[in-house]
């Protein structure tokens, strides 16, 4: 099967800003023009430290075609989005399996258990969002979906 991975698009990530200073990206995507595609689409991702912790803000939109639930994860770049090495798992909020399709969805990264006393200007967060298979089992291969990319141009 066809990976299908849409890059959405790219804010800055100033780490030790705080929420308010998180601006909203346009994104596009592409479906693959199938006749009932269901592939998840992620748009408007905002970013930004939460002043004084270690934590990070993601907000975003996620639309499937079938509303059906999707397995949300969140990886972490450190070069300017040229590999994305780090897999966030200190996560709460709408990220992991069974995420309901929705506007304005909110996850909160515990940066401090993933990427602890650590600093870049050149972050970036990818945001992949992917259909769950009936098959799904945790911690297997992931399936197809869409991203985005937040971080810094």
């Amino acid at each position: 099967m066809k990976k299908r991975l849409k890059h959405l698009g790219i804010i800055p990530i100033l780490l030790g800003a705080s929420l308010a200073n998180a601006q909203p990206i346009e994104g596009t995507s592409e479906t693959g023009g199938e006749t009932g595609n269901r592939t998840p689409v992620v748009e408007n991702v905002t970013a930004a430290q939460v002043e004084g912790t270690k934590l990070m803000e993601i907000f975003y939109d996620l639309k499937v075609a079938d509303q059906r639930d999707c397995l949300v994860t969140v990886k972490w770049s450190t070069d300017n989005g040229a590999t994305f090495p780090l897999t966030a798992t200190a996560l709460v909020g709408e990220a992991g399996p069974g995420v309901v399709p929705g506007e304005g969805l909110k996850i909160t990264w515990d940066m401090g258990v993933d990427w602890n006393n650590q600093f870049t200007q050149t972050g970036r967060i990818k945001i992949i969002a992917s259909r769950i298979p009936a098959d799904y089992k945790p911690g297997g291969a992931t399936p197809t979906g869409g991203n985005s990319e937040t971080g810094n141009p």
